[in-house]
């Protein structure tokens, strides 16, 4: 599928597919009635949607998906924290959280399953921007609203270009009521078997407990956690295609 090397205009997806613009506009119609295409509200690019979450899992792990793959690392991070633990991608302008373990304690913080926020908030954000394609970011940020949520959100470019400047170096993102009001997390990146970023694994939680000596205490465990996740489905993924090549022609 051309919208697997990134997102694409309606014009260049007509032009790589070799189809006519109102046959392609009715294949994309067709397909996000499933989640599986949807359209950047900023760009007007097409490109994959949540739906195809779904099928990457199948692929990937012939069935419980990324959430189940993740999960022994979840909630290990969470017994180790007792906050909330949560896995978040990128769909065009927006965060998107596809998996959490909520924090048992009777003040936490959440993201909620499925619950989207402008990719330039928090820590899980700035790890999604910080390592997507140089190219695609700068598009991104060209056209993005850099709306803020809290007086705390980044919402100058060039101060956020310097934030994700030094995510890259030191492999891990924090934020302070970036996102939401006395809200503290650490991030750190998830990486697809092809060396793209695939998703921030996040431990979040209250401003009062998440203080800056306790992000760092945490920070070694959330960075090695993102690295087993990346592993796990880089093993999965090869043992199915090791399944695969198995089955009679």
């Amino acid at each position: 599928m051309a919208l697997t090397s990134g997102p694409r205009s309606l014009g260049r997806l007509a032009e790589e597919t070799k189809l006519s613009k109102t046959t392609v506009h009715r294949l994309l119609a067709s397909l996000s009635h499933h989640q599986l295409i949807m359209q950047d509200t900023v760009t007007a690019d097409y490109l994959l949607g949540p739906g195809s979450l779904r099928l990457v899992d199948a692929l990937t792990t012939g069935m419980g998906g990324i959430g189940i793959l993740a999960r022994p690392v979840l909630s290990r991070l969470q017994a180790e924290t007792l906050e909330t633990v949560t896995l978040h991608t990128r769909f065009g302008a927006q965060r998107i959280c596809v998996e959490e373990l909520p924090s048992q304690l009777a003040i936490r913080y959440t993201a909620g399953v499925g619950a989207a926020s402008p990719v330039h908030t928090g820590s899980a954000g700035k790890v999604l921007l910080a390592y997507m394609d140089a190219g695609e970011r700068e598009h991104l940020l060209d056209h993005a609203d850099l709306e803020a949520l809290t007086d705390a959100t980044i919402t100058d470019r060039a101060t956020l270009e310097r934030e994700l400047a030094l995510v890259r170096r030191r492999g891990f993102a924090e934020s302070h009521g970036e996102r939401v009001v006395g809200g503290a997390a650490v991030s750190a990146p998830v990486w697809a078997p092809t060396g793209h970023i695939l998703a921030a694994l996040s431990v979040l939680g209250p401003e009062g407990r998440l203080k800056p000596a306790k992000l760092r205490e945490i920070r070694p465990s959330v960075v090695e956690g993102a690295r087993e996740i990346s592993r796990r489905i880089a093993g999965a993924q090869m043992e199915q295609h090791d399944k695969d090549r198995e089955k009679p022609a």
